[in-house]
């Protein structure tokens, strides 16, 4: 009998550290972070095109969007000439206080969120019907788009290769080269897509050209800094800002389009990209339009100059502005004065990307100088009478039930800290009573929003949460999707003050405390907003009467409004101090300025001049109510859709591995399903699939992954000699050679729970079972096959992400923490060798067993560098211990592709693992905005690393630490107007040269560059990756 090897064994982490980071994961849309809520109870609506899914508190909702639904449904179809093939699902969420729509466009599923949005950078208009036409629209154009069947969303390109590893016992090395391309079967530019969205279809009505869409066109155009052509394509959002104006360039380029081609090219030009071959937009217009993208960029913006210098002319010539005082930022807004007039609060996201990460911040007018106070707030701010206490409000830690609500809070001056006043009362808007007795504010619910007052609790900053207000009172009574905005005490306490809507604009009422009485003071096609008293008891506002937004005094005398203000961009958020000086917020082509008049001064009104008779430029508003709503709901039960197939076309191991992954879902997301499997011409597959059950508050789930690996390895056999090599007694015998081939199949079974913890750390608590089995081929035709591990073990995995929001936040975080942790205890049993079974007669396994804890962490802590603000320190702890010796089989491993990188993977292997890392990032090229056909280059950054560590068994030993350092250029892209795309290329280089010995001899390591490639999604492979959903805002 020959002689068998020493055996080889395949490790499972291979395809655990490739399978999710190969497919896309859509983060980073703005919405609340996702729990399941089983407390909601579902209901369905359905009429002939649309399925309605809401839960309890938002009835009226669900009834309004269905017939809104209806109504819509022939005049979009029409205007594309696509319908969709089943009816379209609306799902209405009102679990927290937050506003947006999404349109899942390979579902056919609508997410609208019922709470009305309140945004500085939109106009006002009828939410429902604006929010679900946009939306529908979406689902229709993007539809119309479409290269494939709905089943088949994009194909991957995809490339592994692995470290050549110098132990025979391993039969792989780690990737060292990681690939995925994806070719989307839609590929549409967001201008395109949110400019036909907003357009709608010609006299709808829903949506129009507002004052806010032109003031920001309006002032990137005569300031020089509209947005590019290539700008203008992806879906990436640099800044809330920027990200917006993508929205109105898009609305503005698309008028434009159909004023010179007519409305019918909208289709075609949607037809075009459906073609199999039409990959990219440019070629779509060439082919339409007659021009390139470049082009009609070019002609779009001489038209928008050429327009806005000529209404604008006597503006510039008489602008009436006040100095800025804070211009760092694109969002200082909400401006407050203190009783005394020393002291100016209002909200700045100076330093950040985004309106959410807007601060409290102190404005001193004798030191002008502006201090930070609190957090991540961005709401209406309001001082106690004695300058103790700012109150505003803000949402805190989720509820119970991982729902987002607006509250009600305070900062105490003399404290120095937050003081929360409720727990989901979902109030917002709040303003304190001169007398400092009372409060007023907003309260929301299924859509519509309501005036309520309460009263301050003696001592209230003394008392427990709950127990600082009480006498709460409804002073309105609204239910039909009314909304309130910024109301205001009177200086005598006797009235409020604010602005209301319901279907279009703003107008101004006040409303009497004691009557409850409400009269209207301004009410026309203009919108009247932000309401301010004066301390003579009249009131500053802000109005776009003329086409722009400008400040103005109304008096209750004599009814008359005159203007005070003739800004060029638009003057919001009046704040007028008791010494007459007047803050407000003043919009340029970078955003929202902090403005402050020193004095009040009347602006003759013939020199604001903009759009003559700007009211009756307005389009009116036709509401059909043709669709009656006489069904009644009914209970939702599980509905699922399509299996979404993503072909996948891999190159693994050097051999050609074609396969699939296929994802589907229930309409409510609450049972996900994700999986894959690839297999090449040798046998060699892959296949898993992932169960996710939402139900519950927490996530259920289920990982099956099964794979199989064919090897061949030739030996001598030293029994038979075929010859010898030389002659007499330096003669060495030749013997001859058999070989083995090989098969490896690993099953592995995780079952558990998830959790997420307060948005940001995700706990995951699996059981895992597993079993590898080998079989052996020789080549005398003899098969043996045996299981040389099985497994169960009980993991406790805790992650998280404590990066704060940022355009960055990827390639080069600078602040905030990545922690990922495990816990684990393994009972396991590791093949020793065979016995003859007596009753059987035949070989079986005699296993070692291994019963061990095993504990891993990781902690990336990002800085700022203090040489310059766009480069970053990233500081990492990679440690891991297990407390018993094992075979080495279960060794944790320190090099490779997630380790030190300088060294192969299994080079460092041992109970104990420490990795200290140093990486600093700095950029090469910034905001390239270069398009390449189907790919736009965004960041190009430097990174440079080192590292010190080791794996090892039994005691530590400094001297023994290897050092790496490494090197790597990586490219922020955006693919397909639609997919980011990582790419980084590494080197580096292992100083420490050492020897691994075993049974097969003498294994050298170090002294020797080693490189890596990846082309992803993102840039940190740790961050967990789940199925692609395609979706627009």
């Amino acid at each position: 009998m020959k002689p068998l090897p020493q055996n080889r064994y395949y490790h499972f982490s291979i395809l655990l550290f490739a399978a999710f980071a190969l497919i896309y994961a859509k983060t980073g849309n703005a919405q609340p972070a996702s729990y399941n809520h089983p407390e909601l109870d579902w209901e369905v609506y359905e009429s002939v095109h649309f399925q309605v899914m809401f839960h309890q508190g938002t009835e009226r909702t669900a009834r309004e969007l269905l017939r809104i639904a209806e109504d819509i449904y022939e005049p979009i179809t029409s205007l594309y000439g696509y319908h969709p093939d089943t009816k379209v699902r609306i799902i209405v969420r009102d679990d927290d206080d937050y506003s947006n729509g999404g349109a899942y466009y390979y579902d056919n599923k609508i997410l609208i969120y019922a709470k009305s949005l309140n945004f500085v950078l939109r106009g006002t208009h009828n939410w429902l019907r604006n929010v679900l036409t946009h939306e529908f629209t979406h689902i229709i154009q993007l539809g119309a788009s479409r290269k494939a069947p709905r089943w088949l969303p994009a194909f991957y390109f995809q490339w592994i290769e692995y470290e050549e590893e110098k132990r025979p016992d391993v039969l792989y090395g780690y990737p060292n080269i990681l690939a995925s391309y994806p070719m989307p079967m839609t590929v549409i530019p967001k201008w395109y897509a949110e400019g036909c969205a907003q357009y709608m279809q010609p006299g709808m009505g829903y949506d129009h050209w507002d004052s806010h869409r032109d003031m920001i066109v309006r002032m990137r155009t005569l300031e020089g800094k509209l947005l590019t052509y290539t700008q203008l394509g992806d879906y990436y959002d640099k800044s809330s800002y920027y990200g917006e104006s993508v929205y109105d360039h898009g609305f503005s380029l698309v008028s434009y389009i159909v004023d010179r081609w007519g409305v019918g090219v909208l289709k075609e030009l949607s037809n075009e990209m459906a073609k199999p071959f039409s990959m990219t937009f440019d070629g779509a217009l060439k082919r339409e339009l007659g021009i390139n993208g470049n082009e009609l960029h070019r002609q779009w913006s001489t038209y928008l100059k050429e327009t806005y210098l000529s209404r604008t002319e006597a503006i510039r010539a008489n602008r009436a502005e006040g100095k800025l005082i804070e211009e760092g930022s694109f969002a200082n807004l909400n401006p407050e004065w203190s009783k005394d007039g020393k002291r100016l609060a209002f909200t700045s996201n100076k330093g950040g990307h985004y309106f959410g990460s807007a601060n409290l911040v102190i404005y001193d007018r004798e030191t002008e100088e502006t201090l930070k106070i609190q957090d991540k707030i961005s709401s209406q701010l309001s001082w106690s009478p004695d300058g103790r206490f700012i109150f505003y409000d803000k949402q805190f830690r989720p509820d119970k039930n991982g729902s987002h609500f607006d509250d009600i809070a305070a900062w105490d001056f003399d404290e120095e800290k937050e003081l929360r006043l409720t727990e989901g009362r979902r109030a917002a808007q709040v303003d304190v009573s001169p007398d400092g007795k009372h409060l007023c504010y907003v309260v929301y619910a299924d859509g519509t929003e309501n005036l309520w007052t309460a009263d301050l609790c003696e001592d209230w900053w003394k008392k427990d949460l709950n127990e600082c207000i009480t006498a709460e009172k409804a002073l309105t009574h609204h239910n039909n999707g009314e909304q309130i905005y910024t109301p205001k005490w009177s200086p005598d306490g006797k009235r409020i003050i604010y602005s209301t809507s319901r279907d279009r604009d703003r107008d101004i009422v006040y409303i009497d405390i004691e009557s409850a009485e409400t009269r209207s003071v301004l009410n026309s096609r203009s919108d009247e907003r932000d309401p301010e008293w004066s301390s003579d008891g009249e009131f500053y506002f802000s109005s776009d009467k003329t086409g722009i937004f400008n400040l103005y005094r109304y008096s209750f005398t004599d009814s008359s409004v005159t203007p005070v203000s003739n800004v060029l961009g638009g003057a919001f958020t009046p704040a007028y101090s008791n010494d007459g000086r007047l803050a407000y917020a003043d919009f340029r082509a970078t955003g929202y300025k902090m403005a402050l008049f020193d004095s009040v001064t009347i602006v003759v009104a013939e020199t604001m001049t903009y759009i003559p008779d700007y009211n009756e430029t307005l389009p009116g508003v036709n509401y059909p109510t043709s669709y009656p709503l006489e069904a009644d709901s009914k209970p939702y039960k599980p509905s699922f859709d399509k299996t979404f197939i993503y072909p996948r076309l891999a190159m693994d191991f050097g051999t050609f591995k074609p396969g699939l992954y296929f994802f589907f879902q229930d309409v409510l997301e609450r049972m996900t399903a994700f999986g894959g499997f690839a297999m090449n011409a040798e046998g060699d597959y892959d296949l898993f699939a992932l169960l996710d059950y939402k139900r519950l508050h927490p996530t259920l789930f289920l990982e099956a992954y099964n794979i199989k690996r064919h090897s061949e390895q030739s030996f001598e056999d030293p029994f038979v000699i075929v010859g010898e090599s030389g002659t007499g007694p330096d003669a060495v015998p030749i013997y001859d050679h058999y070989s083995i081939k090989y098969n490896f199949n690993l099953i592995e079974l995780d079952a558990g729970i998830k959790l997420k913890f307060l948005d940001d750390i995700q706990i995951k608590l699996a059981g895992i079972l597993s079993r590898y089995r080998t079989k052996l081929y020789l080549d005398d035709g003899m098969a043996f096959g045996y299981t040389y591990f099985k497994g169960v073990a009980a993991e406790l995995d805790v992650t998280a992400d404590l990066r704060p929001r940022g355009r960055y936040q990827d390639i080069n975080p600078t602040a905030g923490y990545f922690i990922k942790a495990k816990v684990a205890r393994e009972f396991n049993n590791f093949i020793d060798g065979f016995q003859i079974n007596a009753d059987k007669g035949t070989l079986q396994e005699v296993y070692s067993y291994y019963g061990y804890n095993r504990y891993q962490l990781v902690v990336d802590r990002y800085l700022q560098s203090p040489l310059a603000k766009e480069h970053g320190i990233t500081l990492t702890a990679d440690l891991g211990y297990i407390d018993k010796p094992v075979d080495d089989f279960f060794n944790m491993y320190a090099g490779g592709f997630d380790g030190m990188r300088g060294y192969s993977y299994y080079s460092l292997g041992g109970t104990h693992k420490a990795i200290l890392r140093c990486a600093y990032n700095f950029p090469l090229w910034q905001d390239i905005d270069e398009r390449l056909g189907i790919i736009r280059l965004e960041q190009m950054y430097f990174k440079i690393y080192g590292d010190v560590g080791n794996a090892w068994n039994g005691d530590f030993d400094a001297d023994d630490l290897k050092k790496d350092m490494g090197v790597a250029l990586k490219l922020q892209l955006f693919s397909y107007t639609t997919f980011p795309t990582a790419v980084t290329f590494d080197a580096s280089y292992g100083f420490d040269h050492f020897q691994v010995v075993d049974y097969s001899g003498i294994h050298k390591y170090g002294g020797e560059w080693r490189y890596y490639f990846t082309l992803l999604f993102n840039f940190n492979l740790r961050h967990a990756f789940q199925p692609y959903q395609y979706r627009s805002r």
